[in-house]
């Protein structure tokens, strides 16, 4: 049963992926999203994205088609443009008809493919705005598909907009919103294609059809907002912290969904979880760079593809680690293995061989660290980094610290929150498996747990650096929460009949007894978030569990 037509109020066409949208009367509706919308795309020397979120000027570009382009049916001709303006810029004119010119090698996200390039003219124009060398290219329908992603609309497709082809957002949700902030927003933060009007707050998060004339649109999922809305529209310029830091006291995933879990899932193996410090950043001399002394490390992403996730998952010449890092180019390393091996490779005790990811990389993170760096990844083909055979003798880890899993609990954050004068979140700790439904610091007495049909054996109380000191959100250290584990965590506190040695303890380290597994025969090696844990057997003391 339909309900009541409500009313469109606005609807918004972005010519330009991140560059200031069109607000116009009528538009076409595509399989790929409006007609005109995000098909040019501003990429750099390498034919990556650019976004307001490392170009906050593209916010100042301003974008005109003709009117007659928002017309069914209409056909560009050679005398049709799209023009393009910024502060300080003379306009750019660009012929809609189509270029003759392709580049090869664009990318956004997770899609590499073809585009059509938008000539010289038009590159100049923007490297001259941007100050740094990039180029215009336009969605080629003919021989590119950009997939919406299978989980949520199998089938779909768009063109350079984030994810899907439209997004709805409503008058009252916004008014609402206002209401909340000390200083209201417009609604280009959000930049929606269809602007509802006439409907409570947020009620456009239950909508799963909505008939406009008489086409139909499904619901796929709600948006979630990066730090784009917080841009400045008519500035170019971000605000710190709003309009997110207020969605999020009620609008972020933690206050909607309390009880939904999150689909995670790893595989375990011998050395770690697939993928888990398989990568390490080195210096010139080959020795592993860390938050300990590069801060910069905590704001550097990482993305994986999902499928990288499946066990037995192989990946292919299309699949790669993409990073990202504040003011930089994204960077996509292929998970195939590199060709390349450097020697000399050192990290604390150990010294070996690994994989050299090669130029590209080294100078990201070269431009990124401001001193010559190398991206290496762990070679298991020649390559064995023994764990401290006093405490777990034939086991071996990747680039971890020290041993292949880190198990932490979610009732000893919250109790050592308690304490502290400002809570940290568990990212400080850099926890491989995080525990909940048991008391504070239980994962202290662990001797062997089972999750699914894997045992892990229990090897000794992490003790913690300075790393957790820092802010993993801004990369800034402080001197908590270490000031406040050494008043009930350390060693002096916990084993006072041994010398101390100014250690202080948070998280369990463990290995994956992979003898009890082979020797069944049997079960998975995938973990996943909701995973029942088994308590097989405890240690008599924390003293033991220390040392």
């Amino acid at each position: 049963m339909e309900e009541q037509a409500l009313k469109i109020k606005s609807i918004f066409i972005y010519p330009i992926k991140s560059c200031r949208g069109i607000s116009v009367s009528q538009a076409t509706v595509t399989q790929t999203g409006f007609q005109w919308d995000r098909y040019w795309l501003v990429v750099n020397y390498k034919g990556r994205a650019y976004t307001q979120k490392v170009e906050p000027k593209l916010a100042l570009i301003e974008s005109e088609l003709p009117k007659e382009a928002f017309l069914e049916d209409w056909k560009p001709t050679k005398n049709s443009f799209l023009v393009v303006r910024a502060p300080g810029m003379r306009p750019l004119k660009i012929p809609l008809t189509k270029p003759s010119s392709v580049a090869e090698g664009v990318s956004m996200w997770e899609w590499t493919g073809s585009a059509f390039d938008e000539g010289e003219e038009a590159a100049k124009w923007f490297s001259d705005y941007l100050g740094k060398q990039s180029r215009l290219v336009r969605f080629n329908n003919e021989t590119e598909t950009r997939p919406s992603p299978p989980e949520y609309a199998a089938g779909y497709s768009t063109t350079f907009a984030n994810t899907f082809p439209f997004m709805v957002s409503s008058q009252a949700s916004l008014d609402k919103l206002n209401t909340i902030l000390t200083e209201p927003v417009p609604i280009n933060r959000f930049r929606p294609n269809i602007l509802v009007d006439n409907c409570d707050p947020f009620g456009e998060d239950l909508w799963d059809e909505i008939k406009i004339n008489d086409l139909v649109l499904q619901g796929v999922r709600l948006c979630s907002r990066c730090k784009l809305p917080t841009v400045n529209q008519e500035t170019g310029v971000p605000d710190a912290a709003e309009p997110i830091e207020t969605l999020m006291k009620f609008r972020s995933d933690k206050v909607l969904m309390p009880h939904k879990k999150p689909h995670g899932k790893a595989t375990v193996t011998q050395t770690g979880f697939e993928w888990d410090r398989y990568w390490l950043v080195v210096n010139h001399k080959g020795r592993a760079c860390t938050q300990n002394v590069e801060p910069k490390l905590a704001l550097v992403e990482a993305e994986l593809p999902k499928e990288a996730f499946f066990e037995d998952w192989e990946p292919t010449k299309n699949s790669f680690f993409v990073v990202r890092a504040p003011g930089m180019s994204l960077l996509k390393i292929p998970l195939t293995t590199p060709s390349w091996v450097a020697e000399g490779v050192s990290m604390w005790e150990w010294s070996g061989s690994a994989f050299d990811e090669g130029e590209e990389a080294a100078k990201w993170f070269s431009d990124y660290l401001g001193k010559q760096s190398r991206l290496v990844r762990f070679n298991k083909e020649t390559e064995c980094r023994a764990t401290p055979p006093q405490y777990a003798v034939g086991y071996s880890t990747t680039f971890s610290n020290t041993f292949p899993f880190l198990v932490s609990s979610q009732a000893s954050l919250d109790h050592l929150n308690t304490l502290l004068p400002e809570p940290v979140p568990m990212n400080r700790f850099r926890a491989n498996i995080v525990v909940e439904n048991g008391d504070p610091f239980d994962e202290d007495l662990w001797d062997e747990i089972k999750i699914n049909d894997l045992v892990f054996k229990g090897v000794r109380l992490c003790y913690r650096c300075k790393i957790t000191t820092m802010d993993q959100d801004t990369g800034v250290p402080s001197t908590e929460p270490i000031q406040t584990l050494r008043k009930f965590r350390s060693d002096t506190l916990l084993m006072p009949d041994k010398k101390s040695q100014r250690k202080v303890f948070f998280g369990k380290e463990m290995v994956w007894n992979w003898n009890i597994y082979n020797r069944q025969g049997k079960g998975k090696k995938t973990i996943k978030v909701g995973d029942s844990i088994s308590i097989l057997s405890k240690i008599s003391s924390i003293t033991e569990a220390a040392t």
